[in-house]
């Protein structure tokens, strides 16, 4: 058995709770990004793509505002700068966790 690093142990975790590749809501570090599950222990952790619109994500749960927890996944995909809604729907988050229990 291959023995795997720290990081890329958290990598792996992250991409299967979230990483829907059929979305269209971006790479796996772009959504992963978008993670609002703050209570998760690795939540502060998680990896972020080097550049774009989810380059610098909250890291502190006590500063993710409620406005950023109401974007969809792939907000910035939407073809809107504010993440319209009312745009094609895309996954929220958490919707990995649903898609995993039906």
């Amino acid at each position: 058995m291959q023995r795997v690093g720290l990081r890329a142990a958290i990598n792996a975790k992250f991409k299967d709770c979230i990483y829907d590749p059929t979305s269209g809501g971006g790479t796996w570090r772009e959504q992963v990004a978008q993670c609002s599950c703050r209570s998760c222990p690795l939540w502060p952790l998680r990896p972020a793509p080097s550049g774009g619109p989810y380059a610098n994500p909250p890291r502190d749960p006590a500063a993710v505002t409620s406005e950023w927890l109401r974007k969809p996944v792939g907000w910035a995909f939407l073809g809107s700068p504010c993440g319209e809604l009312d745009q094609p729907a895309l996954p929220h988050r958490g919707m990995a966790e649903s898609r995993q229990n039906a």
